[in-house]
């Protein structure tokens, strides 16, 4: 599913226009992304939460040479199944 389908299925679910549930789900995800952004975590209850995390920077090993080398820190996101999206898994 693509966020056109979601759109498309959640219009007909709701009996909104497309129109409203595009500009619905475009603003979920703005500030979802807004939130992330500021390093805070986003739960939506009975699927999941988002949270952002940071490795730091640390010695690694090129594995073909065995050179030393520095690896940057680097955010990234953790996403944790809520309790009804992993019933539905099972």
């Amino acid at each position: 599913m693509n966020k056109s389908d979601l759109i498309r299925i959640v219009a007909a679910r709701t009996k909104l226009s497309e129109a409203d549930v595009k500009q619905v789900i475009n603003g979920t995800i703005t500030t979802m992304l807004e939130t992330i952004a500021r390093n805070e975590h986003v739960t939506l209850t009975g699927f999941g939460t988002f949270e952002p995390t940071e490795t730091i920077q640390r010695q690694g090993r090129n594995p073909k040479t065995g050179e030393v080398l520095i690896i940057d820190s680097s955010k990234s996101i953790e996403f944790k199944p809520g309790k009804k999206l992993l019933e539905v898994l099972s």
